[in-house]
């Protein structure tokens, strides 16, 4: 006998409120939420995770060598998020037979995927006497498998040593940044350098389009540390300096973007700086950027420390119609975060952004947002080292030191973790954690008793879950958390009362509408709270909250819970 959604429904909440074991056990066999991935013959011990990138739900890995005594010069991995949800390895690129590639020890330490190329780092060595080595490699697709597309070199008189401090790059445009000479004494902008590459669209070939150096007229505090990140999309290209301290003074660091007019020349058009600068502090802001369609987000981790070690700021920019980028939203860390270093690193695909926070253990946390349409900052999903899903987040390293989002997959990882990964013949350092994030967005944040309203709330799944069940709960009482921990295998974080019951006894009581339902191709859905008009004012002041419970109709497999979100009953 099938039985209607409704019912299911109900079954679900009471397998979730009776037998939280049963939810545990559900999540434990379903990777689609959280999957470890590190390499799997490793021919050489290396530290996988060094970075990575991801777009279009393609990730890409660097695996780079640190042993002296071993020929090993790196590798590149790269993944695709499958149709369940789980990431599948595409092509794994070694370049030791490739002729481009000269031996390098730094391929794989720095990565960049855009506009469907990725882009790794090199370096300069003396071979033979001779100063010689490639500032970066580009790769592309090529019948199936990544290979080496291009060499880059550069013009610029360097000394060995030289290093990539980040690059980026967006289809036919790369940038990476480079300090020229480790052992020159510090000066304003003297061995830091931005360069720009371009592939040239008949022939193919890449070639150094500019050499940007710090800018004239700024001033620096301790020395210059122009590149520090860097984000390149279309025609315009962001280099940060978090020790810019002016003009204006004081800054505490800035973002400098420069625009490519029709000739080719690359522009210094703006600088983007904090609108709260303080009087003192530590100077940060630009230390990690992401830049995503028109909007951009800048970390300073270590501004505005508090008593408690708490710190760290990240401010969103957006590009408006004149072309010129401003600044909307300044994010802290959330309450319910006891860390230090908000914004450590970042990253950002559409309305999805991740944030590390902290830089040592134990204190390091990986925190999911989801950016509403009002600008606002859900926290949708949060993992700390609490959050043990194998025991291997007690190894040495850093939670969130590699960070990469895409399609609401959000990965993270160190290159310095030192675990036997399920099926591996032996300990191997580095991996990445990835895991799913589904949300519940509100439109509004207030509604009124006496007029009524309606609030929209949007189901996001992801395509993990596409065609999966829900169904919306709420409580007028609160929440016990509103955010879930997809490593901890918690539960719904509304406190059950007679609301919830209300919702259920009459399928939403023409207050939640619908209240069951089925996602759609991507994974999502959208449900309406209505508040009708001349409610009783005995409500005011209270937080409705609502959360959706998702799993699999017929099998009432639990996935998961969304965050709790809430609307505010005013008069």
């Amino acid at each position: 006998m099938k039985c209607s959604i409704e019912t299911a429904a109900a079954l679900v909440l009471a397998i979730w409120s009776v037998a939280p074991t049963n939810h545990a056990l559900a999540q434990e066999q379903r990777p689609v939420e959280r999957q470890i991935l590190f390499e799997q013959t490793p021919s050489v011990p290396g530290r996988f995770g060094a970075s990575a990138d991801a777009e279009e739900g393609r990730l890409m890995v660097g695996h780079r060598n640190h042993l002296v005594s071993v020929p090993d010069p790196g590798r590149l991995h790269f993944f695709v998020l499958g149709a369940t949800g789980t990431w599948v390895l595409e092509s794994a690129l070694d370049p030791t037979s490739d002729p481009l590639f000269l031996g390098e020890g730094e391929f794989g330490h720095r990565v960049a995927l855009g506009g469907g190329r990725g882009l790794t780092s090199g370096s300069l060595e003396f071979v033979e006497g001779s100063l010689v080595g490639h500032i970066g490699y580009v790769t592309s697709l090529d019948d199936g498998e990544w290979r080496i597309e291009a060499a880059l070199t550069t013009n610029l008189d360097v000394e060995v040593g030289a290093k990539v401090l980040a690059l980026d790059i967006d289809g036919d445009r790369a940038v990476i940044t480079i300090e020229t000479d480790p052992f020159q004494p510090v000066s304003p902008g003297s061995r830091r350098r931005a360069l720009v590459f371009e592939r040239e669209p008949i022939s193919g070939e890449w070639f150094e389009a500019a050499i940007l150096e710090f800018p004239e007229g700024q001033s620096v505090l301790g020395g210059s540390d122009f590149g520090r990140d860097v984000a390149i999309q279309g025609d315009d290209l962001f280099v940060s300096d978090p020790h810019v301290v002016g003009p204006p003074s004081p800054q505490y660091g800035a973002v400098f973007r420069y625009r490519r007019d029709a000739s080719g020349a690359w522009n210094l058009e703006q600088r983007l700086v904090r609108p709260d600068p303080p009087t003192s502090g530590p100077r940060s802001f630009g230390e990690s950027i992401a830049l995503d369609g028109e909007r951009i987000v800048i970390a300073a981790p270590f501004v505005d420390p508090s008593p408690d070690g708490q710190s760290g700021l990240v401010y969103t920019f957006e590009r408006l119609l004149d072309g010129s980028w401003n600044w909307f939203t300044i994010h802290g860390a959330p309450a319910v975060v006891d860390a230090g270093a908000f914004g450590a690193d970042v990253d950002l695909e559409g309305d999805v952004v991740a944030v590390a926070t902290g830089v040592e253990v134990p204190v390091d946390e990986v925190l999911v947002f989801r950016i509403e349409p009002d600008r606002d900052w859900t926290l949708v999903a949060r993992v700390s080292p609490d959050d043990d899903l194998d025991g291997s987040f007690g190894g040495s390293g850093v939670l969130g030191r590699t960070l990469a989002v895409t399609r609401g997959a959000v990965a993270f990882g160190n290159e310095l973790w030192d675990f036997d990964p399920p099926g591996s013949p032996s300990s191997e350092e580095g991996a990445l954690w990835s895991f799913s994030t589904p949300s519940l967005i509100g439109d509004r944040d207030q509604l009124s008793l006496t007029l009524g309203g309606t609030q929209e709330l949007s189901i996001d799944a992801g395509r993990a879950l596409a065609g999966g069940a829900f169904v919306v709960l709420g409580s007028l009482t609160g929440i016990q958390s509103s955010v879930p921990m997809p490593f901890s295998k918690t539960g719904l974080p509304l406190t059950l009362d007679p609301y919830t019951d209300l919702l259920l006894a009459f399928s939403g009581a023409g207050l939640v509408w619908p209240m069951f339902g089925v996602l759609d191709g991507e994974g999502r859905a959208t449900v309406g709270f209505t508040v009708p008009s001349a409610s009783p004012l005995e409500l005011l002041g209270v937080s409705a909250w609502h959360a959706a419970i998702l799993y699999t109709p017929g099998a009432f497999e639990l996935y998961g819970a969304t965050n709790a979100k809430s609307a505010w009953l005013l008069p």
